[in-house]
């Protein structure tokens, strides 16, 4: 029986991805010394926004940052909303009690902007945040299932990237894979993780409704 299931933020709950490359392109590049490309910014996927912008502007990380969040929140209008039906979602799952939560690797600031935006900051039993230093989703799922005293085969995670694979599949825990956003790399999660990946929200509630 699966009694927690815990999602990703970006590309997951809502295509906030580009909003995200425009905040580091707009409010990071001046202290940068140079305009940032996409290939910069994914390549440090993985860090949070901290860890992100001490690599890329290593001599003006707390200007960089204000840069970056000033930039994430005027342009939310990109973003206003979550993907249709998450909320419903999310409240149906609770109903059939299960515990649901969030783990992202965006930082606190970042990922709060983005939920008092969607009218989600109270619908996480949790919400864990990324590190600076690295990835840290496989411990922020073994942190919950201590937490709630679960097995492994209780826990199951929503995510976008070939990365949430990977860090589920170090906990020993279930991932699904969202590939319903504009910036899902379809191949890379289905090489990963054959079977069950989701090219649409729809579906992948269905089932997630259905678990026992």
């Amino acid at each position: 029986m699966i009694r927690l299931i815990a999602f990703d933020l970006d590309g997951t709950i809502a295509n906030t991805l580009p909003m995200c490359i425009l905040a580091f392109q707009q409010g990071v590049s001046p202290y940068a010394g140079h305009a940032l490309t996409i290939g910069e910014i994914t390549s440090l996927f993985g860090l949070n926004e901290v860890g992100m912008v001490g690599r890329l502007a290593p001599g003006h990380v707390e200007e960089a940052l204000e840069g970056y969040y000033a930039v994430y929140e005027a342009e939310h209008g990109r973003c206003p909303d979550a993907f249709p039906g998450v909320a419903a979602l999310v409240s149906a799952l609770r109903e059939k009690g299960k515990i649901v939560s969030m783990i992202t690797g965006k930082d606190d600031r970042s990922c709060h902007i983005s939920l008092r935006q969607f009218g989600m900051d109270d619908l996480f039993a949790d919400v864990l945040t990324g590190s600076a230093r690295g990835n840290n989703k496989k411990e922020r799922m073994l942190e919950l299932l201590e937490k709630y005293g679960l097995r492994p085969d209780e826990f199951l995670y929503v995510g976008d990237a070939a990365a949430d694979v990977i860090a589920a599949n170090g906990a020993g825990v279930r991932c699904i894979s969202a590939a319903w956003a504009e910036t899902a790399d379809r191949a890379a999660l289905e090489a990963v993780n054959p079977g069950q990946v989701f090219d649409r929200f729809e579906d992948a509630a269905a089932y997630l409704l259905a678990l026992e």
